[in-house]
This record gives C-alpha cells, structure tokens and sequence, in this order.
C-alpha cells in the first residue's frame, strides 16, 4: 500500500523517459549512472502454464544496468522470486553472489521478526552473520604492557649508557646523562608535589632540554603539558587557563613572556644539580601522561588525556611493527632518527619513542625544517635514516631530491661546475619514511613504494588515539595494507552503532589499548565522543573519531572524509567552529563563519564576518587580530565582509552560497627581468591564474609556510643564488625578493656590474640547445646507469564520470604543445658535450593501462630516444579511470606539476567543448632558462668569470 500510494503521488512524473532526462542534462550516449541500486517489485505472475506445458516469464532488460538491480515478482504458492541484475563493469560474480547470500540472510532474519516479535524495528536486523560481525569487530589481543615509559627508558639507558640519545646541533646527550639530568629534574619537582599525572606546562625552546624536560615530568608521575613558544601569546594562556598546571618547567626568558597564575613554581632544568641522579618511583600505568590541547568547535580548546599505558602501548607496538623490520631490512642495530614536530603537537611522541628503543635522535631545528633545501641537506650530512612528515611537504623535499641516489657534485645543486671527471657522490637517503596527518596522494604512495631500499608507512590516528591508532606499510605488489596499532580495534559503524559491511560507508570508531582517558575537566565532552564499546570487553570504550570509511574484502580501511565539519590543514586537526567563534567575538563583527574549501595548493580557510550596526570592520585588521591569538594554521587565508550568512531553507549555513575572495594579482608591474620572472615563480607556486604584481605580498595571496620553503627552492633553482627559507618571510613582494637576489649576487661576486646579469628572454631555437646545470647532472646519472626509473616522477589522476578519450587525447597534444620540455630528447656531441633537441608538436598516444600501476610507473625513459612524459589511461568501468602522467626528473619536478595540471585541465574542458584551448603561449620556456644559466654561468669546460667567482 505505502508504494502503491508513493507511486500516486508521483505519477504526474511519469511521462519523463529516461531518454529525455538523459538528454536534458547532456548525458546521451553516455554511461554515467544516473541512480545507484534499484528495488523494482513487478505484480505480475513469472510462472506459466501454457495448456499444461509449464513454463517462466521473463523480463529482460532492454538496455544497460545502471549499477544493481533487484527485482522481486511473485513466485508459485506465494512465494518471492528475487532475480539480481548488474553492471558486469562494477559488479563480478563474486560481489553479486556475496550480495544475494546477504540478501537471503536478511529477510530470513526478517520473516524470524515478524513471526517473534512484530513491533522490532527492522533497522535493529544486524546485515552481517556471525563470522561476518567477528570479522568487523575483531582487532588485535596482544597482552597489556607492565612498565611506564620512564622504566623503559631507564631499562634501555642500562643496556646502552654510553650511546648517543639525543643530539641538537653541537649538544648530545648520552642514554646515560639524559637519564641522569631527568631523574634530578624529577626529584626536583616531586619536592614541589608533582605525583597522579599533576599537569607541568613545559616552556623550552628546541633543546636537548626539552627531551629532560618531558622525561623529568614523566618520572616524576606528573602530565607534560608542552607549550609552543610560537603560538600566539593568547593561545597560550588559553591552555594554561585550561591546564591549571601545578608548576612550569622552562627558561626565564619562556616564562616571563607567559601570563602564567601568580606564585606558580618554576623550575629551570639547568637548576637541579643538587638532586639526587636515581630514578624515583615509578608512576602508575593509569596515571596521566602527558596533556595535549587540540582545536575545540565551541572555540575553546580541549585538553586530551593520555595515559602511560598508552603510550607504552604505542612504544610496544611501533617497536614490533616498526622498528624491528626496519633494523632487519636495514641490517643495523642503531639508526639516526629525525625529530621535526612541534612538541605541542601529538606527532612529537613518535620519534621519542624511537629513541626509547635506543635510537639516536637528532632534534631540527624549525630553520632547518621549514627550509627544503636546508633539510635535505640535514638528511644527507647526518645520514638520518627515518623522517616523519606530512604528505604535502614530502612532496616538496622529493623534488629536493631527498630519494636520490647520487650528488653529482655540484650540478644537482645548480651550482654550475662539474667535478673532476664529473664523479659523483652516493647520497644518503631515509631507509624509513613516516607520512600522517593527511591524505596521502596515491601518485606519491607509488613513488615510495617504487624506491629501492626504502619502507614507507602511513600512519593515522587522532589525538584521542594516543597518536596512532592505524598504519598502512606496503603488501606485496605495493598496495597499501592497513593493520591497526597493539591491542587496538578499529569499526566501521552505521548510524545505529552496528557494523557495516564490507564496502559500506560508515563511521569509524577506535577502541582498545590506544585511547585516551578523555578530555580535560570535560566529562559532557568525554561522555559525547568516548562511548561504551558493545563488541569488546565489559566496560570497555571506543571512540567516535567523526571520520568516515569503509572496509575492503582484504579488511583495509580506506578513508572518505569527514562526517563533520573538522578539516585538516597543512597535517593540523582544525575545528572551523573555534576560529568562527574568535572572529565573531572582535570588535564591530556581529556575525562570523568560517569553512574551509579547496585551494590551488590544497585546503585553505576562508573566514566571514557581518558586521554589527554601525561598524565597519577592516578585513585585514580582522585576520590581523585573528593571527594575534590563534597558531597560524588556524588564520584564514582571507576575511570577507558580508551584509549577513547566506542559510538554506532549513536554516543552516549555506556553505556553497559563501562568495571566493577575488584573486588579488593586479598591481604594479614587474620593472625588471628578475622581478618578472619572480612572479611567475608566484604564480607557479600559489597555483594562480596569472602573475601577480610586483608589490604583491606571498601570503596575502595565499600562501604559507610549506609553499614559502618551495618558493625559496624555485628561487634558487632559478638563479643559483642563497635564498633562505626565512627570506621569503622577510622579503614577501617579488620586488623585495629581486632586490634581496641582487644584493646576495652583488655580495658573492657573481654581479660586478649593476646592468652586468643578462636578462632572462627567449633565445632563437636551433637544431641543439645547450642544457641546464641540472639537466646536465641528470643527463649523467642517465649515461651512467642507463634507463631507469629512479628519477620518474608520477602524477595519477583519479577520474570518475565519463570520459571523452579523445579529448583527453587532443588535451595531451595541447599540453606538451605548449610546455616544449615535454616534447625534448637529449644526445651528445662527438666531444661528450650534452644537447637537448626540442621535438615538433605532435599529438602524444594515450596508453592503455592493461596491468597494475606500480608496473607502469616503473617505466624506463630512454631519453635519448623518447621525450620525458608518458600517459597512460587505467580503466576501472565507465565512470572510473585514472590518468597517469609519468614524468621524467630531467623535464619536471614535484612543484611544476600544478600548472601541468591546471593547463590539462583547461585544454579538456575546451576539446570537450569542441574547440581550441585559449591558452595563451608561455613566455619563457625551460630552453630559455638553460641558455640563460648558459650564458650567466658558462660551461664546465669553460665557466663564465660569474661561475669562477661563485667558486
């Protein structure tokens, strides 16, 4: 009856074939699915009998399947019959046949209710049998851990006095001197009452004092509160405020600059040298370890409460799941371990615990970090063998060439002279590569997976998991293999709490040895996320991470976004509700809203304010009083003013109906060569649709710390001058930038006259053009080893929808049309002298991907013979494709795939429109720029009196 009635009530519908639907929104001839799976009921009688000869009616499909199609009709004797029918591209034999035995399950289970208890909700049917619910509920039953971190830290310095702990520029500190100086600085704060995970706030500078510090507090029962000196002096306060520590640890310059309560004890590490060097009591596993602040949606941030046993439980399960196969791939006993994270972000305990194990940590500098170059140059000098980053600035560092195998002397690093007999250097690259805190592309997971020697691992987990909670590590055909963390359990649940299938979306919820107590004097809080856990032991919790996923047949998870508002940024957790809620509370703003919306360069914040009657608020002293209390990744990128916040007709913000701020490129021009040249490094860089003036400030156009470390890279790459990372902060215009580049070359000799660089403008084109310092290094590696993938750099698009073939193919003729380095061969003179040969455009073939693509990634360039881009076309059904641009190192690097991108994507969107991208001819091409260096730095065999004195 209910459908029969749906049916009335739509009928005025009817007369709209799909044919038309299709046709109105420009899908004929198309595949595209224009619903998911379909219940079709058909009342009409399938058996038959034909003057007694029996027989079955059936209704066959006159076209294609969209995606699953069940029909039910009637079958004899008041039967059902249930016929299944699919989209041979989306569904095989297997995935129907699990469908139909579900299916059966289901209404068994349903005909079981109506007999024994008709007023059940059918949503409380569980979809899963029992092997199926153990499946989706079981995680791993290692036994609990019996020592704190403090123990086994003590443990590893008895085996180990004599080793390396810790090492911050020209400090070390032996496993036995940084046991001792914790043990004083516990006892010295035990004096002060420190026991039961007391909150201590740290507030150290990076310093091998800062590792005393975090393990003082541990021995002595107390919880680190670590503090990052960098935050805005209101952030500050507000974790104090929350914190109520029962005393600080930290330098007197650090805790004069903090509003910290009257009559706090303070305590400077260098101050306890008339403590005892033995360890105190142990604390208790239950006790609190340390306290850390994450972003809070109400604009308050929020402590979480971690507990020794977690961490221990996490020490256990790196050590078993991490370190062992590294030191057994490795052959080592010891390795060199970076640490780069601020201590007041969770991914800090990581490379501690490392060095719990008895490795050697090497503490960076945020110099050293935050400038690629420098850092690359930090993991090749101090031979660091495991690094812990984020995705995005991995990238960056690749195109640092942290994953080469040699230096050639000078010529990678575009210094201009090769050495003697152009011998080159083994470089020492990472053995273990750590990636979190976001999405991992999977062109950049190929590219891990396809380095020899080396063993990526991607790990996830909130700040309410004890750091992590699940790590993915290359299987056998280098596709990632998800495993939860020691005595964890991870569950994907539907809205009412029960497992989902596997493939089904649902929530995902963490549970086991790897959470945390709660949150901070927030039991409301704790009791909303931290729930009771129905599938693991009694009074057990699990929890609710707000991120949603779903399960593959081989139990890996796969990540699909958030089912709240919570957003990454830059590998920072951000509650887009706090920072709304600082912006509403300034002055003259009446009404705020922040939301976060993809960039040129990833995630970005975009803050909107309405003003209050009678005021007229400056966006940019709005975002200016934003930056004064909130850590930088909480800053939006822009502030924009409006009349009020666009709702929808259920009264909520209208996220699409929120205006983009306008691109703010205009402006003066460039004045000089350099000047212009610098904005298009800007506009490479920032993903922007033009050049930007030369008064333009990087970051008011977007940028951010991670896209100034690339910038300084582009800048050096381009004219072989020191730019630091710290330069670009201080000089944020392209004019300052060019000033400062003239000033550095007028210093180092390389400019003895104001007019005496030659301009950067397009040269004549002949048969064979000189290459690029780094061209010519690559040009060598490549005579040396042969065709190799080892400097590929692939790019995979993943694609859904229909795709025109062709015009993708006629968009790739375009694209290496216009960028002429695609379309480059190389060879040598009778001499050895290396030439680049810039080929006709011609349109590019688009393979066919018939196998996997770690395979296709693994081609080898011949570049003698072939130009440095392939495109292959990966199929997975009509809407499911992924495009790979495999890219040689020699034509491309990390950071010039974004205008690659940007400009295929405009040349498709125009083929597909039946014509002629408008894409308007590049002005200086990677020939222009060779013949340029050419010209300012001469040739190896004959340098140029610049290059001389830059030697």
């Amino acid at each position: 009856r209910q459908v029969v009635r749906a049916l009335r009530t739509t009928r005025r519908h009817q007369r709209y074939p799909l044919e038309d639907l299709r046709r109105d929104l420009g899908l004929t001839g198309e595949r595209r699915a224009l619903f998911g799976p379909m219940v079709n009921i058909k009342a009409f009688e399938s058996d038959l009998d034909l003057a007694g000869l029996p027989g079955v009616v059936r209704n066959l499909a006159a076209g294609p399947v969209d995606d699953l199609a069940l029909n039910v009709s009637p079958g004899p004797d008041g039967a059902l019959r249930l016929v299944l029918d699919a989209d041979p591209a989306r569904h095989g034999t297997a995935s129907l046949a699990a469908h139909r035995d579900g299916l059966l399950r289901y209404l068994d289970a349903l005909a079981d209710l109506l007999l024994t208890a008709p007023r059940t909700p059918i949503a409380r049917i569980d979809l899963l049998d029992a092997d199926g619910l153990r499946r989706a509920t079981e995680g791993r039953a290692e036994p609990p851990v019996e020592r704190t971190l403090p123990e086994l830290f003590a443990a590893q310095a008895a085996r180990t006095p004599g080793a390396v702990a810790v090492r911050c520029g020209s400090t070390t500190l032996t496993f036995a001197e940084l046991d001792a100086a914790a043990n004083r600085l516990a006892h010295r704060l035990a004096a002060l009452g420190v026991r039961g995970g007391a909150p201590v706030a740290i507030a150290l500078p990076r310093s091998a004092d800062t590792l005393v510090a975090m393990l003082g507090v541990l021995k002595a029962g107390g919880a680190c509160v670590s503090l990052d000196l960098a935050h805005p002096r209101q952030r500050i306060a507000a974790v104090l405020a929350d914190a109520r520590p029962v005393c600080a640890v930290g330098t007197d310059e650090a805790l004069a600059a903090l509003d910290l309560p009257p009559g706090l004890p303070t305590v400077r590490p260098q101050d306890t040298g008339a403590e005892p060097d033995t360890a105190p009591p142990a604390p208790q596993l239950d006790d609190p370890a340390y306290v850390l602040h994450t972003s809070g949606s109400t604009g308050r941030p929020k402590g979480v409460v971690v507990t020794h046993a977690s961490l221990a439980n996490l020490h256990a399960g790196h050590g078993e799941d991490h370190i062992a196969p590294a030191l057994r791939r490795t052959g080592r006993e010891r390795l060199r371990i970076a640490h780069s994270a601020s201590f007041a972000f969770d991914a800090s305990w990581d490379p501690v615990l490392w060095m719990v194990h008895g490795h050697e940590l090497h503490l960076l500098d945020d110099a050293t970090y935050r400038d690629p170059a420098a850092l690359a140059d930090h993991l090749h000098r101090e031979r660091i063998d495991y690094l812990d980053l984020t995705p995005s600035y991995l990238e960056v560092l690749l195109a640092e060439g942290i994953l080469d195998e040699h230096i050639l002397d000078e010529y990678i690093q575009g210094d201009g002279v090769q050495g003697e007999g152009g011998q080159g250097e083994d470089r020492h690259r990472p053995s273990v590569l750590a990636v979190g805190g976001e999405a991992t592309p999977p062109a950049l997971w190929q590219r891990l997976t396809a380095t020899p020697g080396l063993h990526p691992i991607d790990l996830y987990g909130p700040t309410e998991s004890t750091v992590d909670a699940y790590a993915w590590t290359p299987g056998p055909d280098g596709a990632p293999l998800g495993r939860v963390v020691r005595g964890s359990r991870a569950y994907v649940l539907d809205g009412s709490l029960r497992p989902a299938p596997d493939g089904v979306t649902g929530e995902l919820y963490v549970a086991g040895a790897c959470l945390a107590r709660g949150y901070l004097g927030r039991p409301d809080l704790t009791a909303e996320r931290f729930l009771a856990d129905p599938f693991g032991p009694p009074g057990s919790r699990m929890y609710r991470t707000g991120d949603l996923a779903r399960r593959r047949p081989d139990r890996t998870l796969e990540f699909l976004g958030r089912a709240d508002d919570q957003v990454k940024i830059r590998g920072f957790r951000v509650e887009p509700g706090e920072i709304a809620a600082a912006l509403a509370e300034l002055p003259g703003v009446a009404q705020a809203a922040v939301i976060a919306r993809p960039g040129p360069q990833g995630k970005r914040l975009l803050g909107y304010a309405v003003p209050a009657p009678g005021g007229a608020p400056d966006p940019e002293e709005l975002r200016a009083a934003l930056a004064a209390r909130l850590p930088a990744h909480l800053v939006p990128a822009a502030v924009l003013l409006l009349d009020e916040l666009p709702r929808t007709a259920h009264d909520k913000l209208d996220h699409r109906a929120l205006p983009e701020p306008e691109a703010a490129t205009t402006g003066p021009a460039a004045a000089t060569a350099q000047e212009e040249l610098v904005c298009g490094l800007f506009a490479d860089v920032l993903g922007l649709p033009e050049a930007p003036g030369r008064e333009a400030s990087f970051f008011d156009l977007g940028g951010h710390s991670l896209l100034a470390g690339r910038l300084a890279a582009r800048l050096r790459e381009t004219f072989a001058a020191p730019v630091a990372f710290a330069d670009v902060f201080r000089h944020p215009t392209p004019a300052a930038l060019a000033a400062l580049l003239r000033t550095a070359l007028l210093q180092a000799g390389t400019e003895p006259e104001p007019e005496g660089r030659p301009a950067l403008v397009p040269v004549p084109r002949t048969e064979r053009m000189p290459l690029s310092p780094a061209q010519r290094g690559l040009w060598f590696l490549h005579r040396l080893e042969g065709p190799s993938p080892t400097y590929n750099i692939p790019l995979a698009l993943t694609l859904t929808g229909p795709l025109d073939r062709s015009a993708l193919a006629l968009a790739l003729g375009d694209l290496t049309a216009r960028h002429e380095v695609l379309r480059t061969v190389y060879g040598e003179e009778p001499d050895g002298t290396p030439y680049q040969r810039i080929l006709p455009a011609v349109p590019i073939e688009l393979h066919a991907g018939t196998g996997e693509l770690t395979e296709a990634v693994r081609h080898a360039f011949d570049l003698s013979a072939e130009p440095p881009v392939r495109a292959t076309l990966f199929t997975d059904g009509p809407e499911r494709h992924t495009l790979l641009l495999l890219l040689h190192h020699i034509a491309s690097d990390g950071a010039s795939t974004t205008p690659l991108v940007r400009d295929l994507a405009t040349a498709y969107a125009a083929r597909l429109a039946g014509r002629a991208p408008e894409l308007p001819p590049l002005t200086i091409q990677f020939a222009d720029h060779a013949a340029w260096q050419r010209q300012l730095l001469g040739t190896p065999e004959v340098p140029s009196p610049l290059a001389l004195r830059q030697t």
